[in-house]
C-alpha cells in the first residue's frame, strides 16, 4: 500500500493540470470491509467544470494503472446470497 501512495503522489506532483502550490494529500486512510482504502486531496489548475472533469478522468485513469502495475486491484461491493434453491418455483 505504501508503494501505491507513493506512486500515486509522485504522479500527481509531475501532473501538468494539477496546481502542486496548493495543498496536495495522498495517505492510507483506512482500512474498509473488504479494501485498503487512501485519501487524495488536491487541485487543478483550472476552474472550467468541463476541464476540470476531464484532467479528473485522466488522473483516476492513471491511478487504475498505478494500482494494477503493483499487482493489486480495486475492491467492489457484492452480495453473496445463500439458499437460492428456495427461490425457485415449485414444479420446475
Amino acid at each position: 500500500m505504501g508503494v501505491i501512495v507513493e506512486a500515486v503522489k509522485l504522479m500527481l506532483q509531475n501532473h501538468e493540470e494539477i496546481d502542486n502550490s496548493q495543498t496536495l494529500i495522498v495517505n492510507f486512510n483506512s482500512y474498509g470491509a473488504s479494501s485498503l482504502d487512501f485519501f487524495i486531496y488536491t487541485f487543478t489548475k483550472t476552474t472550467n467544470w468541463i476541464r476540470f472533469h476531464e484532467i479528473k478522468q485522466d488522473v483516476m485513469l492513471k491511478i487504475i494503472e498505478i494500482v494494477h502495475s503493483n499487482g493489486a486491484d480495486f475492491a467492489f461491493p457484492t452480495t453473496t446470497i445463500d439458499g437460492v434453491e428456495g427461490l425457485i418455483p415449485q414444479g420446475s
